[in-house]
């Protein structure tokens, strides 16, 4: 009876073996197909957002193996792939060698290619006494508290009483010094600032310029005191010195300095022509100022190819913080790329996790896996894409714009953020294009103003039509550049009216309306701050 029990017994663990075994087959099976059709889903969904070719072939090696590699020998593939991920999980936590000697990789050779061309020799240079002023005063320009807030631009649009505004008097006498120092620092030729070339570098830049503005200002403000107490020639000087500024940021060959130039240009040209209008009794000063419109050059044909160059060198050097070097000249991928990018980025570089080390070696398998090995190449992407779509701005082509949250759309690789990165660098063509039209039509309308100073100097009167100027004969200086549209004027009880029809082209009697589709320009006369002109009158 034992024995029958034993052989009942032992006949049902046979059974049950071979259910367990038959389970755990067909488990594999499923196993096995479920995952070469999730890892196949995987990879057409990865070409769909068009991974990097690395990610792509690690996540084709597990359906590839599971249908065509035979399966004697799959052990031995999963075997080794699993003793290779082994591998890179104890690289990870391996200490760093030498980490010190290893700093991001900078494209220097495009860095020197643009200063060979770009930086002056022997020449005296207007940057040096700039920034001299510009360490010395710090922001202290921007300090003075305007009460009530109409008073900032009461004085900036017109000639202003000092026993009236006693305080800004005497704050604007402590810069009289400084600003003989600007007027010099103007008149000097050649003006080069340190090449912007990577992000850190840009916060510098775009403090130099808002200074740049407050100092234009400031002398445009000191310049219309003087002018109330009867100095002509010492306003005349503080005013075209602005002008020369303007110049100066054109000569940065930037895209920041080429906006900021046009800004400057425009508060320079507002508060000249009020000079020409009110003040200028000299028609030898009114040639000077002529003149000096004339050749003022925010030299747009050129400007534009070193303007992408420079950009393309901070989109490059931006990649470059996920690259390292050190002094014998090897390459790799960066150990220390998040340490490196918010130092980029201008932020106080931090640790994020507690195993940072471990982190940081995990990133850089992600970052072979997304880049290429090699700087240089991703160097040639960057290249191509700005040139790309910079090509397509000037044909007059319409870019795609999309936020970075949606970056996604257009896939997952590094091609990806450089196309929106250059999307976004090269879109600015249109608004410096607009302002390179805007500064032919600041020159048309500083002849326009000068032309009729001489009138009234001559005949005692402004004229009744543009056609009695002196300058008829050259019929294109009464052309406004932003609408192809001659400029409007009439004369006035009180002196005259001048207008531009604005981009649309359409006459609104001189109204601008922000909320609206009136865009005209007044020239002149001028609105008082805080008031608002009736364009009836």
């Amino acid at each position: 009876m034992s024995d029958q029990l034993l052989i009942m017994n032992r006949g049902k663990i046979k059974q049950t073996g071979k259910k367990i075994f038959v389970a755990w087959k067909v488990f594999l099976w499923c196993l096995r197909w479920l995952s070469i059709v999730l890892f196949g889903v995987l990879f057409f969904v990865g070409l769909y957002f068009k991974l990097p070719w690395k990610v792509l072939a690690c996540i084709s090696i597990i359906p590839l193996v599971g249908v065509f590699v035979p399966k004697k020998i799959q052990p031995w593939v999963w075997g080794g792939l699993t003793v290779f991920i082994v591998a890179l999980w104890g690289w990870a936590h391996l200490p760093e060698h030498n980490s010190k000697d290893w700093e991001p990789y900078q494209y220097t050779d495009a860095l020197h290619s643009i200063q060979e061309e770009y930086l002056l020799s022997d020449a005296e240079n207007a940057a040096d006494e700039y920034l001299t002023v510009f360490e010395e005063h710090g922001e202290t320009i921007f300090t003075f508290n305007f009460h009530p807030p109409t008073e900032d631009k009461r004085t900036l649009s017109a000639p202003w009483d000092p026993q009236e505004y006693s305080f800004l008097d005497f704050w604007l006498s402590e810069f009289e010094p400084a600003v003989q120092q600007i007027i010099e620092a103007s008149r000097i030729e050649q003006c080069r600032f340190e090449i912007p070339h990577n992000l850190a570098s840009m916060k510098p830049q775009l403090e130099r310029i808002n200074r740049f503005k407050g100092w234009v200002r400031l002398m445009i403000r000191s310049a219309n005191r003087d002018l109330f107490t009867g100095d002509r020639d010492r306003a005349f000087a503080k005013l075209m010195a602005t002008l020369n500024m303007a110049q100066h940021l054109y000569q940065q060959q930037t895209l920041f300095d080429q906006s900021g130039a046009f800004d400057v240009e425009l508060l320079a040209g507002r508060a000249i022509s009020a000079f020409i209008v009110n003040h200028c009794e000299n028609t030898d000063r009114l040639l000077e100022i002529e003149r000096s419109f004339r050749q003022l050059d925010p030299r747009w044909a050129k400007n534009w190819t070193d303007i992408l160059a420079r950009e393309k060198l901070t989109a490059k050097n931006l990649t470059g913080l996920m690259y390292e070097t050190n002094p014998a000249g090897k390459v790799r991928i960066s150990r220390n790329a998040m340490m490196a990018l918010q130092e980029g980025l201008g932020f106080y570089p931090r640790r994020l996790f507690a195993k940072q080390h471990v982190m940081n070696r995990l990133a850089a398998i992600g970052l072979w896996l997304a880049l290429p090995s090699n700087p240089q190449r991703l160097s040639k992407v960057v290249d191509e894409r700005f040139d790309h779509y910079s090509l397509q701005v000037q044909k007059g082509e319409k870019l795609p714009r999309y936020s970075l949250k949606y970056i996604w759309i257009k896939g997952y690789n590094a091609q990806t953020v450089i196309d929106w990165l250059a999307m976004q660098q090269v879109g600015y063509y249109w608004a410096l294009d607009s302002q390179f039209r805007r500064h032919r039509a600041i020159v048309n309308q500083i002849q326009i103003f000068t032309s009729l100073k001489r009138y009234y100097l001559k005949h005692g009167q402004w004229p009744d039509r543009l056609e009695q100027l002196d300058i008829a004969s050259d019929w294109a200086v009464f052309i406004d550049p932003l609408c192809d549209q001659p400029f409007v004027y009439s004369r006035t009880e009180q002196g005259f009216r001048l207008y531009s029809l604005g981009p649309n082209g359409v006459d609104d009697d001189g109204v601008n309306m922000y909320k609206g589709s009136q865009d005209d320009i007044l020239l002149w006369p001028r609105p008082e701050a805080g008031s608002h002109i009736d364009p009836e009158k």
